[in-house]
């Protein structure tokens, strides 16, 4: 947490005391750095992106890793582990490398600064690991369960459906939640595939950082303002987290 508060020191500090030595931990706050972060529309706008994308990108994603993973964890095919751990490689990319390819092509097809171009990248980043957390939440179910529901005549889709998607519901949400941090912290495939139309809060704070000199007051002001959501989030909904994570663990 020391680089969190060494963060909220200095966007509280005037310049003048921002880097003397020794440091200063008695000051006088201001506000100053926090009014010229609020008062930049494009600020706003960049967080209203990151939430739209953010949110998108995590419930799209989820939709199409539970059934995924449902299919991975109970269904028997050929070459079923092989795809398995195809899926994870995928997650193996290195980021840059994929980046590049997709700016072209989103240029190419108009989707370059839209919110969906991003919101189709972080769902392909983080489909592997969601559909892998799934079939593994699925995987600790007895089998029994459904077989109960085949025997009241129960579908497959029925199944998992009014069945495994209930009992599952804290891995799903442990799932969610580790993908919405992600999406709203990530920067490098927003800072290459967004301009001033989708620019992300995290993009947002290279506007403060220029060749020869960091605004550093506002800069920092602006960290803590794009930190604070997520950290009310995270407190939010960390009994959910920690059950999530939890989930199919052999308890005494």
């Amino acid at each position: 947490m020391f680089p969190v508060f060494w963060m909220l020191l200095i966007s509280a500090k005037a310049p003048a005391d921002q880097f003397v030595m020794p440091p200063k931990f008695l000051f006088v706050p201001i506000i100053d750095n926090y009014v010229t972060a609020l008062s930049d529309p494009l600020f706003l706008k960049s967080l209203t992106n990151s939430l739209v994308i953010a949110l998108s990108a995590t419930l799209a994603s989820l939709a199409i890793a539970a059934p995924a993973g449902y299919s991975l964890a109970r269904f028997s095919f050929r070459g079923r582990a092989t795809m398995s751990y195809l899926i994870l490689v995928t997650s193996m990319t290195p980021l840059l490398g994929i980046l590049l390819p997709f700016f072209v092509m989103f240029v190419q097809l108009g989707l370059f600064d839209t919110q969906l171009g991003v919101i189709v990248v972080y769902i392909m980043l983080r489909l592997a690991l969601s559909t892998w957390m799934v079939m593994s939440f699925v995987q600790d179910l007895p089998k029994e369960i459904e077989e109960s529901a085949f025997i009241d005549g129960c579908s497959w889709f029925t199944a998992f459906r009014l069945i495994v998607l209930p009992l599952i519901a804290p891995g799903l949400a442990a799932t969610a939640i580790i993908g919405f941090i992600f999406c709203w912290n990530e920067f490098a495939a927003a800072f290459i595939l967004t301009g001033t139309n989708s620019q992300t809060a995290t993009v947002f704070l290279f506007k403060y950082m220029g060749r020869e000199f960091i605004n550093w007051g506002p800069l920092t002001a602006t960290g803590i303002l794009i930190l604070l959501p997520v950290e009310i989030f995270a407190l939010i909904v960390q009994r959910y987290l920690i059950r999530g994570l939890t989930f199919g663990a052999v308890k005494g």
